[in-house]
């Protein structure tokens, strides 16, 4: 069904082939239930530090440190666990040296993400 776009998976979602059907998952950054996704505002949630101002974008956020603000650090650390970018119930763990993520599947689960 995914190849053949005969699913009904949202713009924002990825389709995946199951054994007679498939699956839709939102893309990281959204939520739903994949035949509808609608875009996180991560800035809701407070995810810039050390007074840099979120901005939301679709599937993601931008941080920005006012000019006026000397000791700002737009670049810190942010947790990129906080968007639930992990499918089919996996547990994600934050790397605090980067800006990657790991998942770990849930048992009887297996795969990327």
């Amino acid at each position: 069904e995914c190849t053949m776009s005969s699913h009904k998976c949202s713009a924002s979602a990825q389709c995946t082939d199951t054994d007679g059907g498939f699956n839709c998952a939102c893309n990281t950054g959204y939520t739903g239930g994949g035949s509808t996704c609608h875009d996180i505002n991560e800035c809701s949630k407070a995810s810039c530090l050390n007074n840099a101002n979120c901005t939301n974008t679709i599937g993601s956020f931008n941080c920005e440190c006012p000019t006026t603000d000397l000791h700002c650090d737009a670049n810190s650390y942010v947790n990129e666990c906080y968007s639930n970018p992990c499918r089919n119930k996996a547990t994600c763990y934050d790397d605090l040296n980067s800006t990657t993520y790991t998942c770990s599947c849930a048992h009887g689960y297996n795969g990327m993400n």
